[in-house]
């Protein structure tokens, strides 16, 4: 029988993970095959969302559309994964007592409207990505971000446990809701204070003409 036609995705996992993985994504994925030792390849027709969620799916282990493109089988690529095993995710449906939670874990809750749950809901129920890092199940970091996948993404809240910090966590969330958005645009930050210094470490680029108008406070809302 011949293949199904389609887009191709190479991943650095194989079949068998890669399935695992897909399990419940239905958005254009007809099939998901070895493309040798530690790698799969998937063929798929999704666009747009679709295709940026996708590759969201394997953003920790490295995809390309071409073989050629992947740098390291899976076995090498684990090793760059924090430990404990941290797993990470797209979770459009993060609940607001989850997001304070780990606001609060995180210290990010000092500069966020954490008594406000109306604001915190309609922050999370109008976010364009929300990418998640869990332990053992426990929430210990997120990203918050929204994004018009074409030319700029705007990383509004960046947050990690405090018992978890120091172990690559926030430096992924970043790097996965890029791969989400599309790397083709450009990711936006405000560092925290405390944080000034913790984005040029990881590869970031300072930008110096950074204006804003602050919030102000509706009468009746």
């Amino acid at each position: 029988m011949a293949d199904p036609t389609g887009q191709k995705l190479f991943v650095n996992l194989g079949p068998s993970q890669a399935r695992r993985r897909l399990k419940g994504f239905g958005h254009g994925v007809r099939k998901v095959q070895s493309a040798g030792r530690g790698q799969a390849v998937i063929i798929h027709t999704a666009t747009g969302r679709h295709l940026q969620e996708l590759e969201a799916k394997f953003a920790d282990v490295g995809f390309s559309d071409m073989q050629c493109g992947l740098d390291n089988p899976v076995e090498s690529t684990i090793s760059l994964i924090a430990t404990p095993m941290i797993s990470y995710q797209l979770e459009p449906g993060l609940t607001a007592d989850e997001f304070i939670d780990v606001l609060v874990r995180s210290t990010l809750a000092e500069r966020r409207p954490v008594s406000d749950r109306k604001t915190i809901e309609g922050m999370l129920a109008n976010a364009s990505l929300i990418v998640t890092a869990r332990s053992a199940g426990r929430l210990v970091g997120v990203s918050r971000a929204i994004t018009d996948f074409h030319y700029c993404t705007y990383l509004s809240d960046l947050a990690v446990d405090q018992d978890f910090q120091r172990q690559g966590i926030g430096k992924e969330l970043i790097r996965q809701t890029h791969a989400a958005a599309g790397l083709h645009t450009t990711l936006i930050l405000l560092a925290a204070p405390k944080a000034i210094t913790y984005y040029p470490h990881i590869g970031m680029t300072r930008h110096d003409s950074c204006w804003i108008i602050p919030r102000q406070t509706v009468t009746g809302q």
